[in-house]
């Protein structure tokens, strides 16, 4: 049973709300306890780490030992290095990002900065801040916050993840 509603980018989970209906012959009929079972198993994952209070992180900040600017230059040299090195240099008009805006373009450069960054703020505001992005402290602090708090996997070294 569904606690509490999990919704991420990949999947929501609601135990009240919200109802599916499926009619039809089963191709391959499926014991609905076992079906139970895979939606707990479902669940548990998607809440992993998670404590039952609100608002709580589900990654912990890592004590990164890059300075920087390595990690300006391993998110350079990344997979999307082109993208972060345009937002970097506040390029980014061209790259046509959400509804176009700059707000837009600055939650895509959060997002990324919380994934090299290891979803440090401290780290994050200072790289943002030295950026041709930066317009003020408010607008920073909210992009910031949302990239932390949406932030699924971050920067652990080596391969690139």
């Amino acid at each position: 049973m569904v606690k509490k509603a999990v919704k991420t980018k990949e999947i929501e989970l609601y135990s009240t709300g919200r109802y599916a209906a499926l009619t039809g012959n089963a191709v391959n009929p499926v014991d609905l306890s076992e079906a139970q079972q895979r939606i707990d198993i479902l669940y548990n994952y998607c809440n992993r780490g998670k404590k039952e209070t609100e608002n709580t992180r589900r990654l912990p900040q890592l004590d990164l030992l890059l300075s920087e600017r390595e990690i300006i230059e391993k998110a350079e040299n990344g997979r999307n290095g082109q993208v972060f090195s345009d937002l970097l240099n506040g390029n980014w008009k061209c790259l046509g990002i959400g509804d176009g805006t700059q707000s837009s373009a600055d939650l895509k450069f959060a997002n990324m900065l919380a994934f090299w960054c290891g979803c440090s703020e401290g780290i994050m505001r200072n790289i943002f801040r030295s950026s041709g992005m930066y317009r003020n402290e408010r607008k920073m602090n909210l992009a910031i916050k949302k990239a932390v708090a949406d932030c699924h996997t971050v920067y652990r070294g080596g391969g690139g993840m």
